[in-house]
């Protein structure tokens, strides 16, 4: 099995998390790394099914506004029952009190991938398969706004499609579920890449900043272009 840069990747447990999370999911491989948190291949052994478990980082775990938006992310997902959502079983803790969220297990790639690829190839994507799988994000973010969460890092890397072309929106880490102590004004969460010109000001911002997001991938799907770096953004295109 290969992790997110393509290598094999085989769980070696800690002396602190232990290959099986409540004596019941057995961590077998890493398939995923971000800043926040890793994201193992696991066996649920009380429902015999593929999970997918995305595990704190050590460090995160002991910073309190980290921690505080890790636990947002399964109250957002907790809240969210949609066909294009990735969908969230279970949460709990480790003994070294890292927080983990359990969620179904997509055999897939995410979208970034496959533009990837299409790069490699000097093609891009045609607009019919474009739509057939932007369309489904629209009906996700559809159903998160009405439920007033904005996901606030809308990117191809968070756009996930299984083997089968099914389309799930992922990774609602940075999400924001209304006003609170971690959506104020003045704090940047966020791929800049993507961020709408207010969200780089820093200003609370609403669904709006994930449709503009969502208009950056498009833009990107369809031309093969990047419109923004992560270094050079423009602020009002």
């Amino acid at each position: 099995r290969l992790d997110s840069d393509g290598h094999r990747d085989a769980f070696r447990p800690s002396m602190t998390v232990p290959p099986r999370l409540d004596d019941r999911y057995e961590l077998r491989a890493r398939i995923g790394r971000g800043g926040m948190a890793e994201v193992f291949e696991a066996w649920d052994h009380r429902l015999a099914r593929e999970v997918a478990v995305k595990l704190l980082n050590a460090d995160c775990s002991r910073d309190s506004g980290m921690l505080a938006r890790f636990r947002q992310e399964s109250h957002a997902l907790a809240q969210l029952n949609h066909p294009n959502i990735v969908t969230l079983f279970d949460s709990g803790e480790t003994p070294d009190r890292r927080f983990y969220l359990v969620m179904e297990r997509l055999q897939g790639q995410p979208f970034d991938a496959t533009l990837r690829a299409l790069r490699a190839r000097g093609e891009v994507l045609g607009w019919r398969r474009l739509l057939a799988i932007l369309r489904p994000v629209c009906a996700a973010l559809q159903a998160a706004h009405g439920r007033q969460i904005v996901h606030r890092d809308i990117k191809p890397s968070n756009i996930l499609i299984d083997r089968q072309g099914n389309v799930r929106l992922a990774d609602f880490g940075v999400a924001s579920l209304g006003p609170s102590e971690l959506t104020a004004e003045g704090s940047t969460l966020g791929t800049r890449a993507y961020m709408a010109p207010e969200q780089m000001r820093r200003a609370t911002v609403d669904g709006r900043a994930d449709l503009y997001a969502l208009g950056v991938t498009l833009f990107e799907a369809a031309t093969g272009l990047r419109m923004h770096t992560e270094e050079r953004s423009i602020d009002d295109p």
